[in-house]
């Protein structure tokens, strides 16, 4: 609602002008009646005011003068004079100040309603131009910092950009800490953006003199001044006073980690990439730790982990899908109940269990989508999984569809089966379905669908869609193409729908699973 201030000495032009029309219907509210400059200008003072109806002739300060306050004070404000009679000159000078009508009393209701009309339009106009060059400044900010804390700023514009954005760091060190929220599986995108966007608000307020910004992996980051060693103790406090008041408000957990202190305002990048590399912990450490660089680090002792993949090979080769999955249960719950486990450690027993699943299907089926998986695609999965019982699962998907390829390709499958797989390997980037297929084929469309989800235990469409964004996957991490042109070689001629089944299949927006799979690669350069 817009907020409407009447001002005139006459009580009943007052009561007239607020039973003249519902101010409701045009988006306005009418928050303030008084009778006198003084008091309208107190009003202004303590509160927003968005429409200024005033009569021009009152005691001590008259309308004009109120207006020319009023526009002192809040330039983006609408005036509307009322007066008893027509005044030329006065009009003329009220026109020099800026209003929007010079209505005659009384009030004539069409006058006022095409006058408020104006107005709204005005405002709206206003509002857009506003937030858009808040917007700009921002989307600015964001990314001078965003590439000062990567160290790709020159030197030079890194401290001319510093004293446009007022980013003044005199102390003597610097200190990067990064928060990471650890939303619910039922968040949607719209819940995400939301709990990120509030949370960002609340350490910016309650880390006061320190930059704050969030990064390209989500990641909310506070960039602190530090005068001395104890300031660390004083970081502790106030990241935890935002991560109990994120917890108590938004109801998420958290993980915090606290960069290396650094002398010099260029040498962020160190403190980032640290705070980054800590970030991993986040896998085997309980949730709203805070971890500081400063700290004794977990993995100085690490205990050493005999894991014997030759078991899970032999269950592999003899077919025994309930001993991979006990293997994969075994092997995670171990690690989770081990001490001073690091994440690199974590990290490389799931990788290497993933491998072996993937070579025993490329020895089974050398053309399956399945195949695609690298190395950095692997990596970009897995960090996706924000803690072990997510690993877990992980694999345990990865094990379901490696069995599953071992069961088609077994020697019985329905030779249907076999020419569709075939088929859709060689054309899976082209305008295909199910119907067309049973053109080529020539076999009843019906009867083809039962008989894949008999053998796939899986529809043709969703299974055309998972060799599709198997190999966008593959061209997002071996090629600069455009994700748009990506799209297009994997049959899908909708960015949109494209978008969309990208992150129906693996949890992220086409954009974010590249950020997340190559962005590792640089931070490691």
């Amino acid at each position: 609602m817009y907020k409407v201030l009447l001002v005139d000495d006459e009580p009943k032009i007052i009561q007239g002008l607020q039973r003249l029309i519902e101010w409701e219907d045009y988006g306005m509210e009418v928050v303030g009646t008084v009778q006198s400059a003084s008091e309208a200008m107190t009003i202004m003072k303590s509160r927003t005011i968005h429409v200024l109806i005033t009569d021009i002739k009152m005691p001590d300060v008259d309308g004009l003068q109120l207006i020319e306050w009023s526009k002192s004070f809040n330039r983006l404000i609408k005036c509307v004079i009322l007066s008893g009679h027509a005044n030329f000159p006065l009009v003329k000078e009220a026109a020099v100040l800026g209003i929007e009508n010079y209505l005659l009393k009384p009030v004539n209701r069409e006058e006022l309603s095409d006058t408020l009309i104006g107005i709204c339009c005005k405002i709206e106009r206003d509002l857009s131009e506003q937030t858009q060059l808040r917007n700009d400044a921002v989307i600015l900010r964001n990314n001078i910092i965003n590439r000062w804390l990567v160290n790709r700023i020159r030197r030079q514009e890194l401290e001319q950009r510093a004293d446009l954005l007022n980013i003044k760091f005199d102390s003597s060190y610097i200190i990067v800490s990064l928060i990471k929220i650890l939303y619910k599986d039922s968040d949607t995108d719209r819940d995400r953006d939301l709990v990120q966007y509030a949370a960002e608000n609340i350490c910016s307020e309650r880390a006061t003199g320190a930059v704050t910004v969030c990064d390209p992996y989500g990641h909310i980051v506070c960039i602190f001044p530090a005068d001395s060693e104890d300031t660390a103790i004083q970081i502790q406090s106030v990241l935890k006073d935002c991560s109990e008041s994120i917890t108590d408000y938004l109801k998420r957990d958290l993980f915090i980690t606290i960069g290396t202190r650094e002398r010099e305002l260029h040498d962020v990048h160190l403190s980032y990439k640290r705070a980054l590399h800590l970030m991993d912990y986040s896998l085997v450490m309980p949730m709203n730790t805070i971890m500081d660089d400063a700290e004794q680090s977990p993995q100085k002792n690490i205990i050493p982990i005999n894991i014997d993949y030759t078991q899970l090979q032999s269950c592999l080769i003899n077919g025994n899908d309930a001993g991979v999955l006990t293997f994969i249960e075994e092997t995670i719950s171990e690690l989770s109940r081990a001490g001073g486990v690091s994440p690199s450690l974590v990290q490389n027993v799931t990788i290497e269990i993933a491998h072996h699943l993937l070579s025993y299907t490329h020895k089974l089926d050398p053309d399956h989508a399945f195949q695609m998986k690298n190395q950095g695609s692997l990596v970009a999965e897995l960090q996706q999984q924000q803690n072990m019982d997510e690993i877990r699962l992980w694999l345990s998907s990865l094990a379901q569809t490696a069995f599953q390829v071992a069961h088609l390709r077994g020697g019985n499958m329905n030779p249907i089966i076999k020419r569709m797989l075939d088929y859709v390997d060689r054309h899976y980037m082209e305008n295909i379905s199910l119907k067309t297929i049973s053109h080529t084929f020539n076999v009843n469309a019906a009867y083809m669908g039962q008989q894949f989800i008999k053998a796939m235990n899986d529809t043709f469409s969703n299974y055309l869609n998972i060799k599709r964004i198997e190999k966008a996957k593959e061209l997002i991490m071996t090629t600069d193409l455009p994700l748009q042109e990506i799209a297009i070689r994997v049959g899908y001629h909708n960015q949109s729908y494209f978008n969309n089944m990208f992150k129906k299949h693996t949890g992220v927006y086409p954009t974010k699973y590249k950020i997340t799979a190559r962005g590792f690669l640089a931070i490691e350069k």
